[in-house]
């Protein structure tokens, strides 16, 4: 029997010892998020912004976001409706004392340089990379590279072409609670009958297969028990040449260590949680659609959107009980459903990397 630890929600010390992972690999952003060459965008991490760009020959790169002058950041992160869209600019610029710098990081002009001397050239620069619609960056000097790291979600989603996707919805919930409490959540199947009696309960006959991605995993849900959603599936995947079980079946693949995505040929679902203290998270929620869509497609496309925010408003409904039931418990470890297989699968990926790092 697999158990989890109640003190691993709610104690100082083992978040600290959770720092180090959000700065090796994680999401920064989608590839669609940086559409064209000369681009450029910031992502928010776990605690720090990072400039993104994307020079005139396509490479992507990720930068330090602070003026090598006084240290301003260069960009803040953009707000509004289309925040999520990359800027397409000539070169990156300080909006202090405008310096400017090349899609490479490089300084290419300083205002009246006679009166000052700069021993740095270029903007520090953090490792990145890009693969199947996703842009993954390292704030520190990788362990593993993120090709090795990847390959069994890359090689599993790239003929879905998700650079295509952007999104229909892209902002950040918080939440009162542990981080793994939240992610946990989307990969754990056995509450699904008490939580989602009238949604996912009433549509969905059968559990879950899982798959271990080495790090990661897959669990597969069968979505599709009405003979009308096949030739729907087909209009809305546009004749590309996907299997029925691509079409009829929810993909979510956990990606170590704090992401979950939702795959179906039509949209995409990102969920990132982020830890903002032992009992506080961000969960950046992204919900996309395939750029251009018809009005079918879209007509889908925004009907699955209101049931994916439905279903996660009946979870957030619980978490506040699940934080403060684990820190009131008299138990120090609980049990595992077999049903609970994925987030057993996170705890031991967890545990493994928390391990080698000690």
């Amino acid at each position: 029997m697999t158990t989890v630890s109640s003190q691993v929600y709610y104690d100082s010390v083992h978040a600290q010892r959770e720092r180090m992972l959000f700065d090796g690999w994680t999401l920064a952003a989608l590839s669609s998020q940086l559409p064209s060459p000369s681009t450029l965008w910031v992502a928010q991490m776990s605690n720090q912004t990072v400039l993104l760009t994307r020079d005139e020959t396509g490479v992507v790169r990720a930068f330090e976001n602070s003026c090598l002058h006084r240290g301003t950041q260069i960009y803040s992160p953009q707000k509004g409706r289309n925040s999520w869209k990359g800027i397409p600019v000539e070169q990156v610029q300080c909006g202090y004392h405008g310096w400017k710098y090349n899609f490479r990081g490089a300084i290419q002009h300083i205002p009246k340089p006679t009166g000052i001397q700069c021993s740095e050239t270029h903007l520090k620069q953090y490792a990145v990379f890009e693969d199947a619609g996703f842009i993954w960056v390292s704030l520190k000097e990788p362990s593993m590279s993120a090709k090795e790291l990847f390959a069994p979600i890359s090689d599993a989603v790239r003929h879905y072409q998700l650079d295509e996707m952007e999104p229909i919805e892209a902002r950040d919930f918080h939440f009162p609670v542990n981080w793994k409490i939240s992610l946990e959540n989307a990969l754990d199947y056995y509450h699904v009958s008490t939580v989602h009696p009238k949604t996912i309960g009433a549509h969905v006959d059968a559990e879950p297969t899982f798959t271990a991605l080495g790090w990661h995993s897959l669990q597969t849900l069968y979505i599709a028990p009405y003979g009308w959603r096949a030739k729907l599936d087909r209009h809305c995947a546009r004749n590309r040449m996907y299997s029925d079980h691509e079409l009829s079946s929810l993909h979510k693949y956990f990606v170590f260590p704090n992401l979950v995505i939702n795959v179906l040929p039509y949209h995409l679902t990102i969920m990132q949680f982020i830890p903002k203290g032992p009992t506080d998270c961000i969960m950046r929620y992204r919900f996309c659609q395939r750029r251009n869509p018809g009005k079918i497609e879209r007509a889908r496309v925004y009907a699955s959107w209101l049931a994916s925010r439905y279903i996660l408003y009946e979870d957030v409904k619980v978490y506040a009980q699940i934080q403060q039931g684990l820190q009131e418990s008299s138990l120090s470890e609980h049990s595992l459903h077999d049903e609970e297989r994925g987030v057993e699968h996170f705890h031991d990926s967890l545990n493994r990397w928390l391990s080698s790092n000690e």
